[in-house]
């Protein structure tokens, strides 16, 4: 008793505790976790009332010492401060394990310390280790502000078991002293949300996939006004788009077309839990009376690489007595809460949010991952600009996690700062060193499931010609609509992304006369609409290698002694059509009476010819580019 006065109120000697302080204490011993001020203030407060009632009707106390004590609340700051030489890199799953035993099978946790149990988990050592040492790097958070540290928790989930691999509480996490943020319910989860209750419900629908056109344009949805980040809209994107660039409109316009029953039933599925006034589009970017943990979430995304199952998240694989006997097995549990369609259409929109340009790009590690950001602002006049919350949720074909960030109590004084893809770094930072020793791999398609193909209506048909005669490249395509211009893109072999070339008009072919020998070239274009800039789906891609010696110019037949004396030059310096040379063929090596035959060279080059011929294929290839890679 003397060390939980120390360990909750900072008391060192019994007879300073006061009433209420005693009636907590006096109130923990039925279930210690379950009634812990610190990890559950609201059920510590709810049993100590009744402790101090059975003191009143018993006579110890006086109806005003009852009254007084009844409602004080705990505050957090008595709690003293476990050791700085304490380890606590298992703090958080421990007494998590301890919580599950009592949950699941209602062993108290003094019969656990007590009964010589032996627990067996799914903690992965060597994840925990990594995300505890993580967490003590202070160069992954802001400095403190106003004497208070940031803080984080995150939660890692096994996508084939749903066995919690690690997890943690906070930077200052201490067993039975700190609050266990990792299972905290009451974070808004921002742009997080949007693939479990919006995406994810329309792709279930089969009428969407990541080429269906969204509303991007500001809105007015019954008086509610969602607004993109920075205020930029285009008009109309793709799904695929909006969800890379985390566009807030579309994602509330497309729960407008949905209907918030069938996003909320979806996003229910998956563990996410809403309140009775959660009835409005601006659940959609994260609006909710209550709010998420890092586990739900975790949860959540993991039946994205799961095929559309959800598994039970669990930390106990089997609880042994005393005598070896094994008492109890966890027994998997596990559900289909959506189509494996729909879980692998899903998976290919998230991975676009970590390439070039998606918001989540700084979780890009050495192997495939999926994953959405999500922030939320701080709700305070003239602070608007900064972060409340910051999130990631995401995952590999192996492990899911979930990481947020920000600050027990956000106000004035306290708030977000630093980049909004933070979470997304620490995410990186555990999940790539954790995952060191596991293969590498990528997401498997199952079976019966298809690859979404881009709309019949873009352009597929883009083709590349070599003209060597005068080292230039010619583009044709098909045109979709008649009165659409088109943007041309290129990207150099050292160049890192596509860059525009050059606008053009109603026309449906273009010659590129800047390339330069030995170059390697790579093309695509967009068309748009002039009069509204709106661009359409990029074109396949094709690509050109410029041979080496390009450009040099082979003898004329004027500085070459003619065989024939019959065969004299013409006024314009041809060959008489008297003769044997036909006048369309390029003299070749300065000899008239080779006929040329135009054919490809290794290494993609062209020998010189007078009719322009496409290289062969390893110098031209067609292939897809997606809207969100350009």
């Amino acid at each position: 008793v003397k060390t939980a006065a120390k360990t909750y109120f900072g008391v060192e000697e019994l007879k300073d505790l006061t009433l209420w302080q005693m009636a907590t204490l006096a109130a923990m011993p039925k279930a210690p976790s379950t009634y812990n001020p610190i990890k559950s203030p609201e059920k510590s407060l709810q049993r100590r009332q009744v402790v101090l009632q059975l003191m009143y009707s018993e006579g110890y106390i006086t109806k005003e010492q009852m009254d007084e004590a009844y409602t004080v609340e705990y505050d957090i700051s008595m709690s003293s401060k476990s050791s700085s030489n304490t380890d606590s890199t298992y703090d958080t799953f421990k007494d998590y394990v301890v919580q599950e035993a009592y949950d699941k099978y209602q062993i108290e946790e003094d019969k656990l310390s007590r009964g010589g149990y032996k627990i067996y988990t799914t903690v992965d050592a060597g994840a925990q280790q990594i995300m505890a040492d993580t967490y003590k790097n202070d160069d992954y958070f802001q400095e403190d502000m106003n004497g208070e540290q940031m803080q984080s928790s995150m939660v890692i989930v096994d996508n084939a078991t749903g066995g919690l691999v690690a997890l943690i509480g906070g930077r200052d996490y201490a067993s039975k002293m700190t609050f266990n943020r990792a299972t905290n319910k009451e974070r808004s989860p921002g742009s997080t949300i949007k693939p479990l209750v919006v995406y994810g419900p329309a792709l279930e629908t089969g009428e969407y996939n990541a080429y269906s056109k969204l509303n991007d344009s500001l809105t007015d949805f019954n008086g509610y006004k969602p607004r993109n980040v920075g205020d930029n809209y285009q008009g109309e994107v793709t799904l695929g788009y909006a969800v890379k660039k985390s566009k807030n409109v579309p994602a509330v316009s497309l729960l407008n077309e949905i209907t918030v029953k069938t996003g909320k039933q979806f996003a229910s599925n998956l563990g996410i839990e809403f309140d009775k006034t959660d009835n409005n589009l601006a659940i959609a970017l994260g609006g909710m009376a209550h709010g998420v943990s890092p586990l739900q979430m975790a949860r959540a995304y993991s039946a994205f690489p799961n095929n559309g199952v959800l598994r039970e998240s669990h930390a106990i694989v089997k609880i042994v007595d005393y005598d070896g006997k094994e008492v109890y097995t966890y027994k998997g549990k596990s559900k289909q809460v959506m189509k494996a369609q729909t879980a692998w259409d899903m998976t290919q929109i998230l991975k676009g949010v970590i390439q070039k340009d998606g918001t989540g790009v700084k979780a890009m590690m050495n192997r495939p991952v999926a994953g959405k950001t999500g922030s939320t602002q701080v709700p305070i006049d003239g602070l608007e600009k900064y972060n409340k919350d910051l999130w990631f949720a995401g995952y590999t074909s192996q492990w899911t996690a979930a990481v947020w960030m920000g600050f027990d109590k956000t106000d004035k004084d306290h708030y977000i700062t630093m980049s909004s893809g933070g979470a997304a770094v620490i995410f990186k930072a555990v999940m790539e060193k954790a995952l060191a020793e596991y293969q590498v791999k990528d997401f498997t398609r199952p079976d019966g499931v298809k690859e979404t193909q881009a709309p019949s209506s873009e352009i597929t048909d883009l083709t590349l010609t070599y003209i060597p005669e005068t080292t230039r490249v010619g583009l044709k395509w098909t045109p979709i609509n008649p009165e659409d211009s088109y943007r041309v893109l290129r990207k150099e072999a050292l160049e890192a992304d596509f860059t525009p070339l050059q606008e053009i008009g109603n026309v449906k072919e273009f010659e590129d006369q800047t390339v330069l020998p030995g170059g390697t070239y790579q093309y695509y274009v967009i068309p748009f609409d002039p009069k509204t800039s709106k661009e359409g789906s990029p074109s396949n891609t094709v690509n050109v290698v410029i041979p080496p010696d390009a450009g040099e110019l082979s003898p004329s037949p004027s500085e070459t002694p003619l065989e024939s004396p019959t065969a004299t030059p013409t006024d314009e310096g041809q060959v008489n059509p008297s003769e044997s040379i036909n006048p369309d063929q390029s003299p070749t090596d300065g000899n008239p009476e080779v006929t040329p035959t135009p054919s490809p060279t290794e290494g993609g080059s062209i020998e010189p010819s007078s009719t322009p011929s496409p290289t062969n294929a390893d110098t031209i290839n067609n292939s897809s580019i997606s809207q969100d890679a350009a």
